[in-house]
Parts: structure tokens; sequence; C-alpha cells
């Protein structure tokens, strides 16, 4: 228990950590403290954000890594376009970076992809001519011989022990399985395979499909399962209770009316907002890179399996916040000019009404005698005090 606690608690720094970084992120932008703050507040408040935080999940270190490749991005735009220098760390960094956690997790590809297409675009924006890229050349170099001879020695380490491993990787998963990512029956065989829940599962479906594949079925549903898997607490079924997903009605419903509606305003006057803020406009390409790219790997497995598999919100938690970012800014241009008892009525109510369920409230609720530290009278009388002190205060659904 030790080990696990500890573990969890390493997960929790490592989440926290790319909070923080997401943060300094949103701060880039050129949204008010306090509406970068409400966001992060808000997103902080979906039940699976607090739920994948606690668990040992490589998502968690994916969360700095994302942030933080992000973060670099932006720092070589700003100081490339407005102080027309080239930073050779920055760009360094975000190599180092990116090649180390598409590592840790493939689906962080995506996101390397999206910086990788974006730093082109803007080193072939500021070099049209030859005398602009032999100025572009100039200032790598001058930024190069400015950088301290530790720092560049770190630097060369860097590179070559995270290109290396990453070509290394992947290089070697084209040349064998001739793919980037094999399967695992690929790789280990079907019969060691079938220990792999996920896979044994979409192995089972590929032998008998059920159902054809139908776009205009799966969309609805994809973003529906999507939403539900953010804001639902799942009851597993290590216990003798059956599997159930607990889902509070006002949290949700809050959300999916306050977010629609956040993102409506905002792309209501989309052009003008992401022209006005090109900060912005490079992080949610960044992350609506991911965004396509999760979509189209779980529509190719409802094409192959003919069934949605792997449709969970957590894949998101990594690359949401922005989202509820521009949906605060919608909010606050529609806002803008009305008295301020109103805008402050508004995030009052919406702060309240999504602690009907939200962060770890849901999971007070909803837990059961099976969630609880096995043969630990204390935990156990605990979160049972607990749960009754919170739980006349959150409307839901009566639990079986």
């Amino acid at each position: 228990m030790t080990q696990i606690v500890t573990l969890r608690l390493i997960n929790v720094a490592m989440f926290v950590l790319g909070l923080v970084l997401f943060r300094m992120v949103l701060a880039k932008t050129k949204a008010s403290p306090a509406v970068a703050n409400a966001a992060v507040l808000f997103f902080t408040l979906t039940p699976v954000v607090g739920q994948l935080a606690a668990h040992i999940n490589y998502d968690n270190m994916l969360m700095p890594c994302i942030a933080g490749s992000v973060l670099l991005t932006l720092h070589f735009r700003e100081r490339l376009l407005d102080k027309k220098q080239f930073s050779s760390r920055s760009l360094a960094g975000i190599i180092i970076l990116c090649s180390l956690a598409s590592l840790v997790k493939y689906p962080f590809l995506p996101i390397f992809a999206g910086i990788v297409v974006y730093l082109t675009y803007l080193l072939w924006s500021v070099s049209h001519s030859t005398k602009q890229r032999l100025h572009l050349l100039k200032s790598f170099l001058k930024d190069w011989a400015s950088v301290a001879k530790w720092q560049k020695t770190a630097i060369i380490i860097g590179l070559v022990v995270g290109v290396g491993l990453f070509s290394y990787t992947y290089g070697t998963n084209l040349i064998v399985y001739q793919n980037p990512v094999p399967q695992c029956g690929q790789v280990l065989g079907v019969a060691r395979c079938q220990a792999y829940g996920p896979w044994a599962r979409n192995f089972r479906a590929a032998q008998h499909i059920v159902n054809g594949p139908n776009i205009f079925y799966f969309i609805p549903n994809w973003i529906g399962g999507m939403f539900e898997r953010l804001f639902f607490v799942v009851n597993g079924s290590t216990g003798p209770a059956f599997y159930q997903n607990f889902i509070a009605p006002v949290l949700a419903a809050t959300a999916a009316l306050g977010g629609a509606i956040g993102l409506f305003l905002f792309a209501r006057h989309g052009r003008r907002n992401l022209s006005r803020d090109r900060a912005l406009a490079v992080i949610l390409f960044i992350m609506l890179a991911y965004v396509v790219a999760l979509w189209a790997r779980n529509y190719h497995d409802y094409v192959q399996l003919g069934q949605m598999v792997a449709i969970n919100g957590r894949y998101l938690v990594l690359v949401v916040l922005p989202f509820y970012l521009a949906a605060a800014i919608g909010w606050q241009q529609w806002l803008a000019g009305r008295s301020t008892n109103l805008r402050l009525g508004l995030l009052t109510a919406a702060f309240l009404l999504c602690l009907q369920g939200g962060g770890i409230i849901s999971y007070i609720v909803y837990s059961n005698q099976y969630w609880y530290w096995p043969d630990s009278k204390w935990v156990q009388t605990t979160n049972k005090n607990i749960q009754k002190v919170v739980k006349p205060f959150v409307w839901a659904p009566k639990i079986r």
C-alpha cells in the first residue's frame, strides 16, 4: 500500500505540474487572468480530471509534456516574431521534449506533428526571400554562439538521446512491422496478447463484426460518449457490486449547456478572435490536431470492428483546457458591457451548479463500501462520515 500511495502521489505531482504549465500557456494568450483562472477552475471541476490525476497512468506524465512543448513553441514564436531573434535553446527544447514525450505514449505524435507543421509554417512565413533566409541563419548562429558551453553540451546530449531513441523506436517498428505503432499481436502473437484486455476485446470483436460502419451514427455517439466519460463516475467490477457508471445530472447539464453556448459565442466571432489572439490560434490548432487524430483512430476501430471501442473522455483531458478557455472567452465577450452584478451572478451560479457533483464530490456521493481501503476501519468510517455530510447537498439519482 505504501508503494501504491507513493506512486499515486507522484502521478498527482506530475498532473499538477502539467496544470501549472498549462496555466503558463494560457497566460501567453490575450485572455485576461480572471478568464484564464475561470477556465482552470471549471476544468478541475470535471470529475474525470481528479480521477485521472489520482491514478497511476502514463497520461499524467503526458500532461506536463504537452503543456511544456506548447509553452516552448510559443516562446520560440515570441522571440522570432516580436524580438526578431532565433531562439536555438527553445527549438532544441521542443525537439528533445517532443521526441521523448512520443516514447511515453504514441498519442503524443499528433501533438508533435501539429507543432512541426506550425513551426514549418512560421519559419517559411518569415523567410520568403534569400535575404530573409540569410538573416534567419545569421540570427541562429549568433544566438547559438551566445549559449554557454555547458548548455551547448547539455543540448547536444539531449538531442542525441531524444532523437536517437525516437528514431530507433519508430524506425525499428517501421522496418520490422511496417507500422510505426504495431499492434500487440504483431509483436507478441495472438496467444500472449489475450492477456491484454483491450487487444483481446478488439480481437474477439473482429471475428464477428455485427454492424457495418455508419458515420452518421458514429459522430453523435462519439461526441456523446466522450462527454459522458468526462463527467461520469465509474463503479468498477473489482467488488461484488455490478459495474455501473454514474453521472451527476446537474453538473452534466450545466457543463453541456454552458460549454456549448460558450463555444458557440466564441465561434460566432471566431475569425476575429483568432486574428486578434494568434497565440490562442496556435494552441487551438495543436490541440485540434490531437482531437482529429483521436477521432480518426476511434473511427478506424469502429470500421474495423463494427462497434465503438475506447471512447474514453480521459483521452481529452490532456488537451481540453484551451477549449474551456475558448468557451470562457465567448461568455466574456457576450457579457461585455453588462452589469458587474450580472457577470458575478452568472459565474457564481455556474460554480455552485458545478459543485453538484464536480471535482471529487461525485466520488464521495456515489461511493460504496467496495471502494474503500480494505481492512481499514478508520478509512471506511472516515469515508462514510464525509459522505453523510456531502450527500444531502448534492442532487443525485437514487443509487441501488
